[in-house]
């Protein structure tokens, strides 16, 4: 990967966090400020972690999607849960089978969760249980990313890319798996299709394969259950993401080393209409990244 295009999404990537949060007399913004304020008036050390970052980078990149997270995942180190618990005690909707709470605050979700009990480390038993490390714990590479919440005084804020398998996503427009070891194959399944198209994303050859595998036996009695669980309502019709599946499976080769154009579906909206109204975040007059190259070949992003 071009260094220098990678240090550009980097420096974006700081800037629309800093964005993010920082008070302008947007409504929308203000349950993300109210729930940040409490945790850095608490000292607690944090990072933005996975879909959170991805939604609000990539979807400004590529020019699609919902600038938006859908809610925010904010991993803590250093700091008890039972502490973290008495920060946001009147907010709680409940504790997740992963030792974290989920946390309402007005129309917006946070999933709050101690690093160390993060999925992958405690399944695999390993001992860095860091910051560093959590890019190494996403399915997806287009959520293999952590950024610190607050930079240190005098310093940049920290982004933890592992091997910049993000940016190489966003980079060639493709999603592709990270970690294939999930406990949850069948909404896998689902959120490749989902964030496929909504960003208009070529499959990774292993993503094809994975996809194949663990989708063939799922009907669309079964996707939509899986939508209507994670996302409260079906984003994609059902019926279509079962045609979707076939038409991969028609065309899998076990050889393949190749990315996956996927036939269009029809996506529900991630929001309702007027949700988003005034919920854009302005662009920075210095960073112009532009998409080059057609739909169907990896593409690069280049300063203009």
């Amino acid at each position: 990967m071009d260094a220098s295009k990678k240090e550009e999404l980097v420096g974006r990537l700081r800037e629309t966090v800093t964005q993010f949060y920082r008070k302008d007399g947007r409504h929308w913004k203000e349950p993300v400020i109210a729930m940040l304020r409490r945790l850095k008036e608490a000292q607690v050390d944090a990072v933005f972690f996975g879909g959170t970052l991805r939604s609000l980078l990539a979807t400004r990149i590529v020019g699609k999607g919902h600038k938006r997270p859908r809610d925010v995942d904010i991993v803590i180190s250093g700091n008890s849960m039972d502490s973290i618990r008495e920060i946001v005690e009147k907010q709680i909707e409940r504790t997740t089978r992963f030792g974290g709470l989920q946390v309402k605050e007005q129309n917006w979700q946070f999933d709050l969760w101690p690093v160390e009990k993060t999925w992958a480390f405690e399944k695999d038993g390993v001992s860095e249980r860091s910051f560093e490390a959590l890019p190494r714990t996403t399915f997806f590479n287009l959520e293999a990313i952590a950024v610190e919440v607050w930079p240190r005084p005098g310093k940049s804020r920290k982004v933890f890319a592992g091997n910049n398998q993000f940016f190489e996503g966003i980079i060639e427009r493709l999603l592709e798996i990270n970690r294939e070891d999930n406990p949850f194959p069948s909404l896998c399944v689902v959120r490749a299709f989902v964030l496929a198209h909504s960003l208009d994303f070529d499959f990774g050859p292993r993503l094809t394969e994975y996809i194949v595998k663990n989708g063939l036996h799922l009907t669309s009695s079964d996707l939509k259950d899986v939508q209507c669980s994670h996302y409260g309502k079906e984003r994609m019709l059902s019926c279509e993401i079962v045609d979707s599946i076939r038409f991969l499976a028609d065309r899998f080769d076990v050889n393949t080393t190749t990315r996956t154009r996927l036939p269009k579906l029809r996506q529900r909206l991630f929001w309702e209409e007027g949700e988003m109204e005034g919920s854009h975040v302005k662009e920075s007059p210095n960073v112009n990244l532009h998409v080059l190259a057609s739909p169907s070949t990896p593409q690069a992003l280049s300063a203009t």
